[in-house]
């Protein structure tokens, strides 16, 4: 399954009506690691004025969350998140700090900050597009070594571990969309190799 993200993590940093706006952008696997980058962006930046986060994780999109951190409602997290959204990205997390410089914005021009400085952040991570990996293990006699070797270089398969024991244990890594016809080409030759797919 085919999903976008971010190439590389960065830090970009803009000055707007003398308030100096950082923007940091991390790939994340989960919810967990998306609060802990922001966590660990809020001690970094820790005499910041505010700290504006928003992320989205999961292939379906499905989690997300996003703060103000002060704020006026709207004018910041959801911007953030805004950009996050409309770069199609997932599994990505965003935070944009800002030193106050004395002067406001108003909530048209903290949007457009906002906004602007998590969009030209995502712009400098790069989105690209990633396939999602399924690991899970083979067991087979030594008699089938051969023919297992035959599929896993057929079908690029990529071989994480062996252990050869009484039975031969192959760990492997494959684009999840090829799984499914790469099990049912191997057990259409022969029905001695087991797989264990809940890893």
């Amino acid at each position: 399954m085919k999903y976008k993200t971010i190439k590389e993590s960065v830090t970009i940093k803009q000055n707007i009506n003398k308030s100096i706006f950082i923007g940091s952008v991390c790939e994340v696997q989960s919810i967990e690691e998306a609060k802990n980058f922001i966590k660990r962006i809020k001690a970094i930046y820790r005499d910041a004025t505010h700290n504006a986060f928003a992320f989205r994780v999961g292939l379906d999109r499905e989690n997300y969350l996003y703060s103000d951190d002060g704020e006026p409602s709207n004018t910041a997290g959801l911007q953030i998140y805004n950009a996050i959204r409309s770069s199609g990205a997932t599994n990505t997390a965003v935070v944009v700090t800002r030193y106050f410089g004395g002067i406001k914005l108003g909530v048209p021009g903290l949007i457009q900050a906002y906004g602007g400085i998590a969009k030209f952040a995502l712009e400098k991570a790069q989105i690209v597009e990633k396939e999602t990996y399924k690991m899970f293990l083979i067991k087979f006699p030594y008699s089938e070594i051969h023919l297992v070797q035959y599929f896993t270089e057929k079908w690029r398969v990529n071989v994480a571990n062996k252990d050869f024991s009484e039975i031969v244990t192959f760990k492997l890594q494959i684009e999840e969309d090829a799984f499914s016809k790469f099990k049912e080409s191997v057990l259409a030759k022969s029905r001695l190799v087991e797989f264990i797919e809940n890893l």
